[in-house]
């Protein structure tokens, strides 16, 4: 197998892979969508509001802002030994929102989250949320926590996800990331999750195998 990579910059990831089935970038895209975990906003716990928008879609607003990931210090909830729907150091951050208008309308961003780790903070801090009028304000604090695309969209660390064959036995595949990883880590952790569920699979297979030589 030879790979081409025809781009490569902060956002995109763009390869060419020779002699390699359209199913196998497929899967690579799927896991990518689906699979590789990221930060989101999952539990939004509001002390004050006084914004047209009521909690419930705020909560929702805030939960799709892409914010940077850092999985060399935090795991996935889903393999996290604290069992908690609200997570734990180990697979949350906590930030909080406290924003208020005085005199004039105020346009709350991105920018206005304040994390409690460097590390995870808003992929950009200028993804408007909601506007307040003089005298409005909005206090509130959230849990971030590592989860997977195919839990809910929140999650998906990629805005675009191509694969396709190409000259008969060749295939593409570009993967466009939404900020929380590079594109990089992007592929790199979708091939390492690929490849640790073959293995789960292969043992499987074992299993069965041995299973059924002892029974004959």
């Amino acid at each position: 197998m030879r790979t081409e990579v025809k781009q490569l910059d902060n956002r995109t990831i763009h390869l060419t892979m020779h002699d390699v089935s359209v199913a196998v970038a497929n899967s690579i895209r799927r896991a990518a969508i689906a699979m590789v975990p990221t930060m989101a906003i999952d539990a939004v716990f509001f002390y004050e509001n006084s914004s047209v928008m009521n909690d419930q879609v705020l909560a929702h607003r805030l939960g799709l802002i892409p914010l940077t990931t850092n999985l060399e210090d935090y795991v996935p909830n889903d393999e996290c030994d604290c069992q908690s729907d609200y997570g734990c150091p180990k697979c949350s951050v906590t930030m909080t929102l406290d924003v208020a208008s005085v005199d004039d309308v105020k346009v709350v961003t991105s920018g206005d989250l304040v994390s409690q780790d460097s590390s995870v903070v808003p992929v950009t801090a200028d993804i408007p949320i909601v506007k307040l009028a003089p005298g409005e304000k909005i206090t509130t604090e959230m849990r971030a926590l590592i989860g997977r695309g195919a839990w809910h969209a929140k999650w998906q660390p990629v805005s675009r996800a191509v694969a396709k064959e190409v000259n008969g036995g060749s295939s593409v595949l570009v993967l466009e990331s939404l900020g929380q990883l590079p594109p990089k880590e992007l592929v790199l952790r979708s091939l390492s999750i690929l490849s640790a569920k073959l293995g789960e699979l292969e043992g499987k297979l074992a299993i069965i195998q041995k299973r059924d030589e002892d029974d004959g």
